[in-house]
């Protein structure tokens, strides 16, 4: 996904910089479907993703 956007002029999407805004705004510490191991990885808070590239309209 983050290779198929085009850059942008104005915003300057890169494939770095949107990198950095998902690990960023992501939600640390999720755990299994047992609630038993926490996983590697989060969940994406989008309007805080969209907030923090400016790309709000």
């Amino acid at each position: 996904m983050l290779y198929s956007l085009e850059p942008s002029l104005e915003a300057k999407l890169t494939p770095a910089y949107i990198k950095s805004i998902i690990k960023d705004t992501a939600t640390k510490g999720v755990k299994d479907s047992k609630g038993e191991k926490t996983l590697s990885f989060g969940r994406v808070n989008a309007a805080a993703a969209v907030n923090k590239s400016d790309l709000k309209e």
